[in-house]
C-alpha cells in the first residue's frame, strides 16, 4: 500500500532558523513537521544569550515587519536593553537585547503549542530519502498550482516530488518541501584542548548527511567552518566589587518588535503613576482568541490564534488538502517509537522518572533527583577537574574526579541578580555532558508546581487590555484648502480631519516585559585582559585546538577567539571581557570576550588572571566547534537547492554565523516554501529593499570562505535600511505573506498615508516670503518635529496625539532628504547597470580608483556583465559603480576615424 504525505514541510532542526521557518510556514497555513533532537530546547543559545547588535539588529527588525518570532520574543524575555552607536547616522544605529536563555526558550515552546498545523516530532534525523525512494506515487500528490507559480523556480516539477526524512529510531515522515535548518549538527567536532568529541553544540548529537547530499545533488560545494563558546564561569566565584557595572537603557527602553514599541508609547509613564497593575485584569485570554470583535474582560477563548499581533488572520490552505493525520508507521502523531526517559512522566520499576532528568544509564538506575542530570563528558580530563575543584554554594565539591565523569548534579550556585548579588540556585540550569545550559522542567519541582517560567513579573496569560493609539485626529490638508461641511479648522486653513483611531490589543505579557524592563533590568560588568592572560595564551598555544592543529575549519574573522586575538592583535595591552547574565536566576555568567579552544586547566589559570575573576570556578569550559556547511552558491534567491528545488537550506549550514542571520534566513526558506505550494509568487527582497535581500544575494551570488557575519558596511544603499522604517518599506510584503495581523497592517498604511500627506502640507506651508516653508524649516540642524509644527501655528499642540516613531520617521526624511534620494536613484542606476556588459578585453586596470584586490580577480574571471563581476568575492558595491561609469563612457565614447 502507498505511503501518504505525513506534511506539506518538513524542518529539521528547531534552532532560530527552524523555529522561524516552521512558525511563519504554519501561519501561512501549511501542515508543518518540525524534527528536534531536544523538544525543550527550541531556539536555545548555545553561546551568548543575547540578540541583535550593529546591523544584526536591522535584520531583526525586518523579521518583526515581515511576521517572525524573533524580535518580540526577544523584547519579552529581555533582561538588558541598550542602543549602540546612539550618537551617529539613524542607518548605522542597532538595539541589543541579553536575553534569558531559559525564559526565552520556554516561550518558543508555549507559543509553537499555540500554532495550528505545526508538530514537533522529538528525534534525530540521520538520512534524507529522495523522491525516487519514495513508494508513493508522487504524480497523485502533486500540487495543482505548482505550474502556475511566478519567479524562481517556475515551471519545475518540484511540485511532484517527495522527500524522506529518517529519523534514528526507523521513523520516516515525507512531505513535498523540506528545509533543512541543521545548525553546527552536521559533522560537528568539539574540541577542548587536543580533546575532541563528535557533537553539534549544546549537548546535541552531531549527524551525518554530506554524503546523502551529494548524492541527492552532486553540485553542493562543502566546506570546514569553526566557532566557540567561552567558558561559564559560577557567579559565586566572582570579586563583583572589582569589575566595572554597565546599566542598560531604561528612557525609552529600545525595543525591537513594533508591538512593544507601540506599548512603551501608550503606557510611558504609568508604571510610576502604578496605573497599569489595575489596567490589566490576570486571567484573561486576548491573542489566544479567534475573535476580531472585542472579548470581554475576565473571559477567555479557547480557539487559538494563528498569527501576529493579536488579531487571527484567514489561513491559505497550501496546494493539496491534509487531513491532518501523519502516517508514522502506526506511531501517534507527536511521539516516539521508542522510549525516551527524558521529559516523561511515566513510570519506570514503580520509581516515577521527573520530566525535565536526563538518564541515559540503565533503567534500574537509582532514581536521579528533580532539576538533575546524569551525564558523561569524556572531553574533560578527570584529572583537571579535581585541579579545578568547581564548588557549589553549599561547601561541595562539583567536579572533583569523577563526578562529569559519571553521574552529576546540576551545578551548584547562585543566581545573577542586581548589584551582583546571590540568588537561590535555579534547579533548570544544568550542564549536560560539559555544557552550561538550560533544560525545561514541566510539572512539579522540588515538590512545588512550576507555574511558568514566564510568570516572572507579571504572568503569561493574554490579557484583554486595548489601547487606542490615535485617538486624537491626524491633520492633513484638504485638496484646495476648501472648507469642508463640518468646518474642521487646522494650520489656520480649513482642512479635513482624519480620524484613524485603531485599537491595538494587548496582553498582559507584554505589559509584564515592558514593566520588567522599566525597574528590572540586570547589568553586565566589564573587565579586561592583561599582560599576564596575554602571557598565558602564548606559552600554550601549542596546546590549544585553533593553534595545535586539529581544527582545520575557517573561523569567524569579525569574532575571534581570544588565542586570535593575542596572536592578531598582540601589541594591544587588553581585550575587553565582559560579565553577561544567561538568565535571571542562572548560577552563572557569560564571559563575553574569552572564548577559547585551550585545555580546560589552562583556561582556568587564564580567566584567573583577568581582574575581578582571581577566584574563578567554572561551571563548564570553554570550547571549539568545527561543522560542515554548504557552498550557498548551489542555492538559488528563495533558498532553495537549485537542482532539488523542493530542498531549503537555512542558518549555519549555509556558512553564516549569529541567531539573526540563521533566524531571517529560516523565515525567508519557510515563507518561499509555502509560497511555492500555494502557488505564489516567491518573497525576493532586492539588496536596496532589505538587510535580508543583502544577506541573501551576498550568499548566493558571492558564497562566503568564513563565517558570514552581517554588517551595515556590505549594504550599499544603507541610508534606506534603517531599522525604524522597516515596517513601512516592507509593508506590501508583509500584505502578501498574511502573517501580520490586520491591525498592524492597517497601522502601518495610516503611517504611510499620514507621512505622505504631511510632507506634501509642510511643503505648501510658506512661513515667509522667502522661499521658506515648514519642511525647510525642519530640515534644518537643531530643529524638532514639535519646533517646526508649533512655529508661527494658528493651531498649538496639533500635533501632540501623534505617535513619537511617526514624528520621528518624519523628522528623518526632512533632514535627510537630499541623501535618501541620492540612495534611490543610485539603487535604481545599479539595477539598470548591472544589466551592462563587459567587453571581453575590457582593460580594468584603466579604471582610476578600482581596488588592485578587485582588478586582480576581475581580469582572472573575466566576467561578461556587471551582474557576474558582482559575483566574484572581493569585488563590492564601489567597484562596481567605478566599473559602470567607465563602461557608460565606454558606449558613449566617440570612435575614431580611419
Amino acid at each position: 500500500m502507498a505511503e501518504h504525505i505525513s506534511a506539506d514541510i518538513i524542518v529539521v532542526g528547531a534552532g532560530h532558523a527552524g523555529c522561524e521557518a516552521a512558525f511563519a510556514a504554519a501561519r501561512m497555513g501549511c501542515e508543518v513537521i518540525l524534527i528536534t533532537s531536544q523538544k525543550d530546547t527550541l531556539g536555545l543559545m548555545p553561546c551568548n544569550p543575547a540578540v541583535g547588535g550593529l546591523a544584526k539588529s536591522h535584520l531583526v527588525a525586518e523579521l518583526d515587519a515581515l511576521g517572525g518570532e524573533m524580535g518580540f520574543n526577544a523584547d519579552l524575555t529581555g533582561l538588558q536593553y541598550r542602543m549602540l552607536n546612539a550618537s551617529r547616522g539613524p542607518a548605522v544605529r542597532a538595539v541589543r537585547v541579553q536575553c534569558d536563555k531559559a525564559e526565552y526558550t520556554a516561550r518558543l515552546a508555549r507559543i509553537a503549542e499555540t500554532i495550528k498545523g505545526l508538530e514537533i516530532i522529538e528525534g534525530t534525523v540521520v538520512d534524507l530519502l529522495p523522491a525516487e525512494h519514495s513508494p508513493a506515487d508522487a504524480a497523485l500528490h502533486a500540487t495543482p498550482n505548482d505550474e502556475a507559480a511566478e519567479g524562481v523556480g517556475s515551471g519545475t516539477d518540484e511540485g511532484k516530488r517527495l522527500t524522506g526524512v529518517q529519523l534514528s529510531d526507523g521513523c520516516i515522515f515525507y512531505a513535498k518541501r523540506v528545509v533543512l535548518t541543521s545548525g553546527t549538527s552536521i559533522g560537528g567536532m568539539i574540541w577542548v584542548g587536543h580533546t575532541g568529541k563528535a557533537g553539534g553544540g549544546d549537548a546535541r548529537p552531531a549527524i551525518t548527511l554530506p554524503e546523502t547530499l551529494k548524492k541527492i545533488s552532486p553540485e553542493i560545494g562543502w566546506r570546514r567552518l569553526k566557532t566557540g563558546t567561552p567558558p561559564r564561569i559560577l557567579n559565586s566565584s566572582v570579586d563583583w566589587d572589582q569589575v566595572q557595572r554597565q546599566e542598560g537603557e531604561k528612557d525609552p527602553v529600545p525595543f525591537f518588535s513594533r508591538r512593544m514599541r507601540l506599548v512603551q508609547e501608550a503606557l510611558c509613564g504609568q508604571i510610576e503613576k502604578g496605573e497599569i497593575a489595575e489596567s490589566v485584569p490576570r486571567g484573561t485570554n486576548r491573542e489566544s482568541s479567534s475573535r476580531e470583535g472585542n472579548v470581554p474582560r475576565g473571559t477567555s477563548d479557547s480557539i487559538l490564534i494563528n498569527s501576529i499581533g493579536g488579531v487571527s488572520v484567514e489561513s491559505v490552505p497550501c496546494g493539496t488538502s491534509n487531513t491532518g493525520k501523519f502516517i508514522e508507521k502506526g506511531v501517534p502523531r507527536g511521539t516516539q517509537s521508542e522510549e525516551v526517559l527524558t521529559n516523561t512522566s511515566e513510570e519506570l520499576e514503580g520509581e516515577k522518572v521527573p520530566r525535565g532528568t536526563h538518564s541515559e544509564g540503565e533503567e534500574n538506575a537509582e532514581k536521579v533527583p528533580r532539576g538533575t542530570s546524569q551525564l558523561v563528558n569524556p572531553i574533560v580530563d578527570s584529572s583537571v577537574l579535581q585541579e579545578m575543584k568547581v564548588s557549589s554554594a553549599l561547601g561541595e565539591k562539583v567536579g572533583a574526579e569523577g563526578d562529569l565523569l559519571g553521574e552529576m548534579t546540576s551545578v551548584q550556585g547562585v543566581g545573577f541578580g542586581l548589584d551582583g548579588q546571590l540568588l537561590p540556585l535555579n534547579p533548570l540550569w544544568v550542564t549536560v555532558d560539559g555544557f552550561a545550559t538550560y533544560r525545561a522542567v514541566k510539572g512539579e519541582v522540588d515538590g512545588n508546581v512550576n507555574t511558568s517560567l514566564l510568570a516572572r513579573g507579571g504572568g503569561s496569560d493574554e490579557q484583554c487590555l486595548e489601547i487606542n493609539l490615535l485617538e486624537a485626529a491626524c491633520f492633513a490638508q484638504c485638496e484646495g484648502n476648501q472648507k469642508d461641511d463640518e468646518g474642521v479648522k487646522g494650520l489656520g486653513e480649513e482642512s479635513q480631519q482624519l480620524n484613524t483611531a485603531i485599537s491595538f490589543p494587548v496582553s498582559g505579557e507584554m505589559v509584564a516585559a515592558y514593566r520588567r524592563a522599566c525597574e528590572g533590568q540586570l547589568p553586565c560588568y566589564l573587565s579586561h585582559t592583561v599582560i599576564e592572560t596575554h602571557d598565558i595564551i602564548r606559552n600554550n598555544l601549542s596546546e590549544s585546538a585553533l593553534y595545535g592543529g586539529d581544527i582545520s575549519g575557517e573561523g569567524v574573522r569579525y569574532c575571534p577567539s581570544i588565542e586570535d586575538k593575542i596572536v592578531k592583535f598582540g601589541d594591544r595591552g587588553g581585550h575587553h571581557v565582559i560579565l553577561e547574565p544567561e538568565g535571571k536566576d542562572c548560577p552563572w555568567c557569560y564571559p563575553n570576550g574569552l572564548s577559547n579552544s585551550l585545555p580546560a586547566a589552562v583556561q582556568l589559570q587564564m580567566v584567573r588572571s583577568v581582574p575581578g575573576l582571581s577566584r574563578a570556578e567554572f561551571a563548564a569550559p570553554a570550547y571549539a566547534i568545527e561543522y560542515d556547511c554548504i557552498d550557498p552558491r548551489a542555492l538559488d534567491g528563495r533558498l532553495a537547492l537549485k537542482n532539488r528545488p523542493e530542498i531549503y537550506f537555512a542558518g549555519q549550514i549555509n556558512g553564516t554565523t549569529g541567531y539573526e542571520e540563521a533566524a531571517a534566513q529560516g523565515f525567508y526558506a519557510g515563507v518561499n516554501a509555502a509560497l511555492s505550494l500555494q502557488g505564489k509568487a516567491p518573497l525576493l527582497l532586492s539588496r536596496d529593499e532589505a538587510y535580508i535581500g543583502v544577506m541573501v544575494d551576498d550568499l548566493i551570488t558571492k558564497g562566503t570562505d568564513e563565517p558570514y557575519r552581517m554588517f551595515t558596511s556590505r549594504a550599499e544603499r544603507r541610508l534606506l535600511l534603517r531599522p525604524g522604517d522597516a515596517h513601512l518599506r516592507l509593508h506590501q510584503h508583509a500584505t502578501h505573506l498574511g502573517i501580520v495581523s490586520k491591525s498592524l497592517l492597517d497601522l502601518s498604511a495610516a503611517e504611510l498615508e499620514w507621512l505622505q500627506q504631511t510632507e506634501a502640507q509642510w511643503r505648501n506651508e510658506w512661513l515667509d516670503g522667502n522661499g521658506l516653508n515648514r519642511w525647510k524649516l525642519l530640515a534644518r540642524e537643531g530643529e524638532t518635529f514639535d519646533s517646526a509644527a508649533n512655529f508661527r501655528s494658528d493651531v498649538p499642540e496639533r500635533y501632540a496625539q501623534i505617535p513619537a516613531d511617526w514624528k520621528e520617521e518624519f523628522t528623518l526624511r526632512a533632514k535627510y532628504e537630499g541623501y535618501i534620494a541620492h540612495e534611490a536613484l543610485q539603487a535604481e542606476r545599479l539595477r539598470r547597470d548591472e544589466a551592462l556588459l563587459i567587453p571581453p578585453d575590457f582593460d580594468y586596470a584603466e579604471v582610476k580608483g578600482l581596488r588592485y584586490e578587485a582588478c586582480e580577480k576581475l581580469l582572472r574571471q573575466r566576467p561578461d556583465s556587471l551582474r557576474r563581476a558582482a559575483s566574484i568575492p572581493g569585488v563590492n558595491p564601489a567597484d562596481l559603480a567605478l566599473i559602470a561609469l567607465s563602461l557608460r563612457k565606454l558606449k558613449y565614447a566617440p570612435t575614431s576615424s580611419k
